[in-house]
């Protein structure tokens, strides 16, 4: 089961200290559809779909780590605007959710660690067949968000 989680720095260092794993998400996202990579053969949950991102590395910040892991995965620049909390796809791993611009760089998929990418709509990430369990829960938040900006937007 994945687990929604709002986590602050303490709540991190004693993640750590219990031995969970820190990790990002970043959330790229145009026109209602938001972009989806296929995990190559040779990793960790190789064939499955999931937003691109990784772990943080020791000495690291979160949003440091989203604007390294989406550059050595994808070629490209990003800026971290908003972090709409985290969630807990295995019990030793929690990555935190950023929205990011894409700012620079060249598409340049990391063949070793991508197969594939896509940009699907929130219905067709939960109903994909080889999406991870964590997709889940990040769609709720993502839908969450689109709708607090919508709101306000609206005219009073």
């Amino acid at each position: 089961m994945t687990t929604v989680i709002n986590a602050s720095a303490g709540a991190a260092c004693r993640a750590a200290a219990r031995g969970i794993r820190r990790g990002v998400i970043g959330i790229l996202h145009e026109q209602g559809r938001y972009l989806l990579i296929r995990r190559a053969p040779g990793v960790t949950l190789g064939g499955t779909w999931c937003f691109p991102g990784g772990h943080i590395e020791r000495g690291e910040n979160a949003r440091r780590a989203v604007v390294r892991e989406l550059h050595e995965e994808l070629g490209i620049v990003v800026l971290p605007h908003r972090r709409l909390g985290a969630v807990a796809g295995r019990p030793d791993v929690i990555l935190a959710i950023w929205i990011v611009e894409r700012v620079g760089g060249a598409w340049k998929p990391n063949e070793a660690e991508i197969a594939d990418l896509a940009w699907l709509n929130a219905d067709e990430i939960r109903r994909h067949p080889l999406g991870l369990p964590s997709n889940l829960p990040v769609v709720d938040r993502l839908e969450q968000w689109r709708a607090s900006v919508a709101g306000d937007r609206t005219p009073s």
